[in-house]
């Protein structure tokens, strides 16, 4: 489990609330059984979380995907061999290059109130040659993609420039197969298939955080099932663990993933 901290389970707004923050990743630790390693993201101070984070969303950015994969890379690495950590070959300042900002969520909520905007860059890793496929949630099928991540079309420029556009998402999130048809992770959970991994099987699902660490925690394992929590209630996560034989599963989120009164997952059947 990695539990992605945000801003608001710091104590930094302690004087301010007049109240104690709650610990929500002590609160998780403590519901989890022995057996479950964990860790959490962490910040030196406020400078940090600003450095890591965009202004304008409330995703991170590619320094804090980085940091997140790297930690959940030692976490993991204790128990199955991995391989060596990947290290950025190349930043891609794709704003300064092409000329365009970045609006996320907070900024598009508050409209024009804010004035300010994000620079949108993203790391290139060597990742390992592999096979990409999406399934589909009605037949349970899996089909074939070419692509997952638009990193080519981002580097390249062929994008979406006008402000509004949510570059997180359309970057990390899409999928895209030999014809040009789209497949979103909000919709498909994603399949990685390297030709030479560690032997196991990954299942990582969790918040829309891991989309930016997905390809690169993906090439330390045979098979990586990538499953958004926005798609549960579609694919049984039994039919997942058998039919692709997952030895380790990472829940991965910031605290929506825990804050649901409702058990997550589906499964087969009536049970």
């Amino acid at each position: 489990m990695y539990f992605v901290t945000q801003a608001y389970d710091m104590p930094w707004f302690n004087d301010y609330l007049g109240i104690p923050v709650a610990d929500h990743f002590e609160q998780i630790s403590e519901a989890l059984p022995d057996y479950v390693r964990r860790e959490h993201l962490t910040y030196q101070d406020p400078d940090d979380y600003m450095n890591i984070h965009y202004k304008t969303d409330h995703h991170w950015n590619h320094r804090g995907s980085r940091r997140g994969y790297e930690d959940i890379y030692s976490m993991m690495s204790r128990d199955f061999d991995m391989g060596d950590m990947l290290v950025p070959k190349k930043e891609n300042r794709a704003s300064g290059t092409y000329d365009f900002v970045y609006l996320g969520s907070y900024g598009r909520a508050l409209g024009e109130l804010y004035e300010g905007y994000d620079e949108f860059s993203f790391y290139e890793y060597d990742l390992p040659d592999r096979e990409l496929a999406v399934i589909d949630p009605d037949s349970l099928d899996e089909m074939k993609v070419s692509e997952m991540g638009l990193y080519d079309e981002y580097e390249k420029g062929k994008i979406n420039r006008e402000i509004g556009t949510d570059h997180y998402i359309v970057l990390y999130g899409t999928s895209c197969d030999t014809d040009g048809n789209e497949y979103g992770d909000n919709e498909y959970p994603f399949i990685i298939r390297n030709r030479e991994g560690n032997g196991k099987n990954l299942l990582i699902t969790g918040d829309s955080y891991d989309r930016a660490m997905r390809d690169e925690l993906a090439a330390h394992f045979d098979t990586t099932v990538y499953l958004d929590r926005r798609i549960y209630s579609k694919i049984p996560i039994d039919f997942i663990i058998e039919k692709y034989d997952i030895d380790a599963l990472l829940l991965s989120s910031q605290k929506s993933l825990w804050g649901s009164e409702d058990y997550p997952f589906t499964f087969r059947g009536e049970e």
